[in-house]
């Protein structure tokens, strides 16, 4: 089912777009999807948004974040190192030495840089260096020289990761898939759905902006759209790793996640069990999930205007919010298949 579409996903992971920065993930999602049976637009906070012409009654919002955890430029030394601003949460231990791209929002030019790894003068190797006191170097003699480049304050750094297929192929390596998987996942379905004839409800699909610093555009989607039901589709870091946790869960290839709870949001328990039940009658593999250490949009989503049946759908990802992560493409596949199942029974039963 990918074969022609693992492009897409490597665009997506390869584009650099942390929160409020977000533009070069908007321009691929806007170029993949069909303009002939799809209307998008985008508005002032930086949602882009895919629309099904159906002109139904109802709305059903699918939303998947656009921002990646990356870090803004804070700070340039006379002597030309670069300090970070971190946006999204960061571990230390998973930084040093790594490479990344800072982007010139002046010119929109790239340029590589290497998070140092020389310790300070007494430190402490069992201390976790926090990341807003580690620096990027980009080979530059001096501040001047940085400036001269079109690099200033505010400017975004994000990781420098290439994807690739790993042994398996089912196997993908890259950065930023959480949550540029599900933004793939997004264009697939929305791709898919206009084809279809809905008699009950149209379909809208959301890049929502500033996940990653507090569900911001997930808010004003919600409050733009006023759907009837949303899904929400966002990544959980997998345990299925060595020492990741007592037991076992969000395996990588045994399907998507349902989630029942997150600390943001407790999922519509009629629109989540109906989810199940399409997946087992489909005979859709998933796994039951909880998120006890994070949220995604359905935390600002669920509680606006007076209340909206949200659910959320997660993929699991070994190394979130890191450089380098890993993604399962059959995950990926069984995630669109079930959208889509859900999408045709909902419209059925009018839910």
């Amino acid at each position: 089912m990918f074969n022609n579409n693992i492009d897409l996903y490597k665009m997506l992971s390869l584009a650099d777009g942390v929160a409020g920065r977000e533009s070069e993930v908007r321009e691929i999602i806007k170029k993949s999807v069909d303009s002939t049976n799809l209307k998008t637009w985008q508005d002032n906070f930086g949602n882009f948004y895919v629309q099904t012409k159906y002109n139904n009654s109802k709305k059903i919002m699918i939303c998947a974040h656009m921002d990646e955890v990356g870090f803004l430029v804070k700070h340039i030394t006379e002597d030309g190192f670069i300090y970070m601003q971190p946006l999204g949460g960061w571990w230390g231990h998973v930084l040093l030495g790594q490479n990344v791209t800072i982007t010139s929002r002046k010119s929109g030019e790239k340029f590589r840089g290497v998070i140092g790894t020389t310790p300070s003068k007494g430190y402490n190797p069992d201390r976790v260096i926090e990341p807003s006191a580690m620096y990027v170097d980009i080979g530059a003699e001096n501040i001047d020289a940085i400036i001269a480049m079109g690099i200033q304050p505010g400017d975004m750094i994000t990781p420098y990761t290439i994807p690739e297929k790993l042994l398996d192929n089912n196997y993908l390596l890259g950065k930023a898939w959480d949550d540029r998987v599900n933004c793939g996942v997004l264009v697939h379905v929305m791709n898919e759905i206009s084809n279809l004839s809905l008699k009950h409800y149209d379909i809208v699909g959301v890049g929502t902006a500033q996940e990653e610093v507090g569900t911001r555009g997930a808010k004003i989607a919600a409050e733009t759209i006023c759907p009837d039901i949303a899904i929400v589709l966002d990544v959980a870091t997998a345990k299925d790793t060595p020492g990741a946790d007592i037991y076992k869960n969000r395996i990588l290839g045994r399907g998507p996640g349902i989630s029942l709870y997150d600390k943001t949001a407790i999922s519509s328990l009629e629109l989540t069990d109906t989810i199940i039940e399409i997946a087992k009658d489909n005979n859709i593999p998933f796994q039951y999930d909880m998120l006890a250490g994070g949220g995604t949009d359905a935390g600002v989503i669920h509680i606006s205007n007076g209340g909206i049946p949200t659910a959320v759908l997660t993929l699991g990802v070994r190394y979130c919010h890191s450089g380098a992560s890993i993604v399962h493409m059959g995950d990926v596949e069984k995630m669109i298949e079930l959208i889509l199942q859900v999408i045709i029974e909902l419209d059925k039963c009018s839910m």
